[in-house]
């Protein structure tokens, strides 16, 4: 949990006697996979950045990219965030975070499903879904356990950013949001660590320009 760095593939170094044969570098440090997904591409140092080769030259982990042209997933337009009850939940995320509704409707007449998304004003292409577990999403039994893991508070269901986290957490916290963690400074920037009226906890982040491995990443909060 502690150990940040890999050590990478050895990268290449340009043919210079013309027989195509490539000589082989040093190790090169590479971001670990535990932070891939929380670190944007934008924010590794350049010189490790420059020292990758190939299609997994972004984190040296492998996974590799396709090129653009083969690319069918343009985004990411909606996500679920599992709540225990969408009135609350309605209020919650626009009251108190600032998101404003982007849908709320009944799905299949009066007795259907409820289709409640909210979104940020800024972000006009991406929605969060707030849905309740159970029927007619999941079987009745498979809604009740969810329900139980929401409740506990042990789903973590995202990362909100902001460009000033101190202001938005004066904020917020003014307006009767519990943060379990206070803004810190990790190598990707300040981090806040809030949760929502249902359970679910979410990372409110303000990214640094760059990722800084001098800083501490800190310990794991746990949400119980």
């Amino acid at each position: 949990m502690h150990n940040h760095t890999l050590r990478g593939p050895r990268a290449p170094e340009p043919d210079t006697t013309g027989s195509g044969a490539r000589a082989v570098s040093a190790d090169i440090p590479v971001v670990s996979r535990s932070y891939v997904g929380r670190i944007p591409v934008a924010e590794i140092p350049p010189e490790i950045l420059e020292k990758q080769t190939g299609t997994a030259r972004a984190y040296g982990v492998g996974e590799g990219r396709r090129p653009r042209e083969h690319t069918m997933i343009k985004g990411i337009a909606i996500t679920t965030v599992w709540v225990l009850d969408q009135d609350r939940a309605k209020e919650f995320y626009t009251d108190k975070l600032g998101l404003e509704v982007r849908t709320d409707m009944t799905m299949g007449g009066d007795k259907g499903m409820r289709w409640l998304t909210v979104g940020a004003q800024d972000q006009p292409d991406v929605e969060l879904t707030l849905m309740v577990p159970g029927p007619p999403v999941m079987d009745a039994e498979s809604g009740e356990a969810l329900k139980a893991l929401v409740s506990k508070g042990v789903l973590g269901a995202g990362v909100l950013s902001t460009d000033d986290i101190r202001r938005d957490y004066k904020t917020l916290k003014a307006k009767g949001v519990e943060f379990l963690q206070e803004p810190q400074v990790r190598p990707y920037g300040t981090e806040a660590i809030l949760r929502d009226d249902s359970g679910n906890w979410f990372s409110l982040t303000e990214r640094s320009e760059r990722l800084d491995l001098d800083k501490d990443w800190g310990e794991c909060v746990d949400p119980m």
